[in-house]
């Protein structure tokens, strides 16, 4: 797939972060917030092979609340905005296409393209561990879709083994989990009962997780002490509409179902929409019980 150039800047924007393999505090802050960033590996089903996806998710915690979405969505959203905002659909001609090499033919090789869908997850979810709940937000179909459910944190067994990770020495933790078996690393020394995802429930903070089977993983590559609170309630949205979760998650797999790629030339808008080659797997096996 053609790389655009907005997806360019941003593994150079990545490359630059002052985040990667580091770790900083600002002793001086009266903030209680920290962010906390990780690179996150998920296994997908492309034809008849296995093949693993990469992004760099955004842990904000503060207190009993954290928020966990892409550190790459805002730009990613930003970026798609003012494409979409360059692209003057009235005064232009639209071009629809269902077969990408015909559609990169028509373009030609040197014209970019992109991908509305992205390449990034596109939702948020909002932790609150004192209520047990998790609030789900993701922009689908010209509109907000929240959905709400109880979580409670995995049932942890601690042992002996240890890892350092970012320069904190952290101790292993095992648990089954929404029908998965997961290996964890948390740190006794940043007290903070979090971690990415669902993940929560042990006496310092989760800079590592991965399951059994090799198929997700997630570990911190930077931390950071912020130096103003910020609030992690639940935004206001319009237009929403508040659904099931499991509504919510068919809505997702409905969406992603389709790719479509565009690009504006000349005095035409080309548009191409594919099947996405891309199954998910889920992380969630669990069949019963759910909300």
């Amino acid at each position: 797939m053609k790389t655009s150039k907005f997806t360019l800047f941003l593994i150079l924007l990545f490359l630059n972060s002052n985040y990667i393999n580091s770790s900083t505090t600002d002793k001086n802050s009266k903030s209680n917030t920290i962010k906390v960033l990780y690179k996150v590996s998920k296994s997908v089903k492309k034809g008849k092979e296995v093949i693993v996806l990469k992004d760099t998710m955004e842990l904000i915690i503060s207190g009993n609340k954290s928020v966990y979405e892409s550190w790459n969505k805002m730009l990613h959203d930003s970026l798609l905005k003012k494409v979409h905002k360059d692209i003057n659909f009235s005064g232009k001609k639209k071009v629809h296409m269902y077969n990408l090499d015909m559609f990169k033919n028509a373009i030609g090789s040197q014209t970019d393209y992109a991908n509305w869908n992205g390449d990034y997850v596109t939702e948020t979810i909002y932790k609150d561990k004192k209520n047990h709940t998790a609030v789900y937000l993701d922009f689908i179909k010209k509109e907000w879709k929240k959905s709400e459910r109880v979580i409670t944190p995995p049932q942890w067994e601690i042992n002996s083994d240890t890892l350092t990770i970012l320069g904190y020495s952290c101790t292993k933790a095992t648990t089954s989990f929404k029908g998965r078996k997961y290996y964890a690393w948390f740190c006794f020394n940043l007290p903070i009962n979090d971690g990415p995802w669902l993940f929560y429930g042990l006496p310092g903070l989760i800079l590592k997780v991965e399951d059994v089977d090799n198929l997700f993983s997630f570990e911190a590559i930077g931390i950071e002490k912020l130096k103003n609170n910020i609030d992690l309630n639940v935004p206001k949205k319009e237009p929403v509409r508040i659904v099931k979760y499991k509504h919510y998650k068919e809505y997702q797999m409905q969406n992603n179902k389709y790719l479509q790629y565009f690009t504006n030339q000349n005095d035409k808008v080309y548009f191409c929409d594919v099947e996405n080659p891309i199954v998910e797997i889920p992380i969630e096996i669990e069949t019963k019980n759910k909300k």
